[in-house]
């Protein structure tokens, strides 16, 4: 439990250190980011390794990218719906 605590105040500080970063590699130059993420799939299941936290770290980051496509907000009840909401939130204010 605690070393599941530790990865992840890890993944947190390298979130907070280079989401941007992450997001727009992932959305600007996605061959980059394939060829970089493949380098990581084999260090998956490796425990002590902090290439498992990087690798973590982009498929949250594909994650985002995907709920920010319109197109796919548009495919996607649930996106659709909580994007419709949060739209009437940006009206009252």
């Amino acid at each position: 439990m605690i070393k599941d605590l530790m990865e992840y105040a890890k993944y947190k500080e390298f979130m907070n250190a280079y989401e941007d970063e992450l997001f727009e590699l992932c959305t600007d130059y996605p061959e980059e980011y394939k060829k970089l993420k493949a380098q990581l799939e084999n260090k998956k299941y490796d425990v002590g390794s902090d290439e498992r936290i990087y690798l973590a770290a982009m498929e949250a980051t594909e994650f985002s990218a995907r709920i920010y496509d319109e197109e796919h907000i548009e495919r996607t009840p649930l996106l659709k719906k909580l994007a419709e909401i949060e739209s009437q939130y940006d009206e009252e204010d």
